[in-house]
């Protein structure tokens, strides 16, 4: 279908399918793909024409995905999204990047184990408070689902987000 459609980009915003892409269908198929692929954080760095004009005044942490990051190695386009967002103000939890800890959701963990998933996500929901940080985000939407689940669960104040609807909301979005 992707050849069909001539598209020569691929822009993700699931890390698990990024990572399937990139890593699994190369070795599968044993030849690369002739398409450029992208996570959506990295794409959305790309576009001149995105002006965040309305400002989110918040303290933030970020927590990286395990496919984004430890599969991937893309730790940085995330955060300097969220850097460009006027008024938010990015603080890291203890585990960040390549030692970041799990959410929980991902290998099908939610699924099948749901109490340990929960249990993880609880665990790294305490560390994203514990920043001090009113917002939570990520660019996973499995990892939004499971931190949103645990926030619920915990009585915790903070807000989830993925970075994409940081975005709609700094342009102008509601």
């Amino acid at each position: 279908m992707i050849e069909n459609m001539g598209a020569s980009t691929i822009v993700f915003s699931c890390p698990g399918c990024y990572n399937t892409f990139a890593n699994d269908y190369p070795t599968i198929l044993d030849e690369p793909l002739d398409y450029e692929l992208k996570h959506i954080s990295e794409y959305l760095l790309e576009i001149d024409e995105l002006k965040f004009i309305e400002p989110i005044n918040a303290k933030i942490t970020y927590h990286d995905p395990c496919h984004l990051g430890r599969h991937l190695e893309i730790f940085e386009p995330p955060r300097e999204f969220i850097s460009r967002i006027p008024g938010l103000q990015l603080v890291e939890m203890e585990r960040t990047k390549r030692g970041a800890l799990c959410c929980g959701a991902g290998g099908g963990v939610k699924g099948a184990f749901p109490d340990i998933s929960q249990s993880i996500a609880q665990e790294r929901v305490k560390e994203a408070s514990s920043t001090g940080g009113t917002l939570l985000s990520s660019a996973c939407p499995f990892c939004k689902k499971n931190l949103m689940d645990a926030v619920k669960e915990q009585g915790e104040a903070m807000k989830v987000y993925d970075i994409v609807e940081l975005a709609l909301k700094s342009v102008g979005g509601k």
